[in-house]
């Protein structure tokens, strides 16, 4: 699992790093009035430059921590400037029913082993995040009359991808860093962080499907089977009977 505001790619240099492009940043260049040679600074143009940058670094480091202020309320407390946010974003998870092991690798990616097993008697929505209601769900089920039940995985395609909702927390891109550019395309090309397989196993009735293959006989049912990366166009979707 990739939780993106805790990747490198998002982390924010504002504070205690580079001045932000959007800031200005005074070169210290000077130039003749009269012939617009370049010329040596005299100290006093040389302190101006300071202080010029010293201010721009200052509204660039002030910017910075509203945003991680501001992020930090949407991730249910969890600041991704803190060096320990990942595995303190591992335990908030791990204290959830479902997720039985939860291990921050590194850069925003964790290492996740979620099992969760009930009599389907009402809809169910993955993941669900407790102070993060925000996030769209990646998996949904939804019973209909008659024992049907649809299955929706609106996160696992490209399209859900680059629109910041994808099967691996992505669902930060376009908010928070990765901002489309001239060609219509973002500075993290996030499609291409995905490649998996979505699969569902049932001894239930299919009754329709949009694999490429179908359903395929195993051991312990039907199982259909979509592929997940940067060509998916389409969510994975089922309409199973339970017996």
């Amino acid at each position: 699992m990739l939780f993106l505001p805790l990747s490198k790619e998002f982390g924010d240099r504002g504070v205690d790093g580079e001045v932000s492009t959007m800031e200005a940043v005074a070169e210290e260049y000077c130039y003749d009035d009269n012939t617009f040679d370049e010329r040596e600074c005299t100290a006093e143009e040389l302190e101006e430059f300071k202080r010029q940058n010293a201010e721009a670094r200052e509204r660039s480091n002030q910017a910075a921590r509203e945003r991680n202020e501001q992020m930090a309320k949407m991730l249910g407390g969890v600041d991704p400037a803190d060096p320990e946010a990942g595995q303190k974003f591992a335990a908030q998870l791990e204290r959830q029913a479902g997720w039985n092991s939860v291990k921050y690798i590194g850069d925003g990616l964790f290492e996740v082993k979620y099992a969760i097993s009930s009599r389907l008697a009402h809809d169910f929505a993955f993941p669900a995040i407790e102070g993060m209601n925000f996030i769209p769900p990646f998996v949904q089920m939804h019973r209909r009359d008659g024992g049907a039940i649809r299955i929706n995985a609106p996160g696992y395609s490209a399209q859900a991808v680059t629109n910041g909702m994808n099967p691996a927390l992505l669902m930060f891109g376009q908010s928070f860093g990765s901002a489309p550019t001239g060609n219509g395309k973002s500075e993290i090309d996030m499609a291409n962080l995905v490649n998996g397989t979505f699969s569902i196993t049932t001894d239930g009735e299919i009754l329709a499907n949009n694999t490429d293959q179908g359903p395929v006989d195993t051991a312990t049912g039907r199982r259909l089977s979509w592929n997940v990366d940067a060509s998916s166009t389409q969510a994975p979707t089922a309409l199973i009977r339970i017996r």
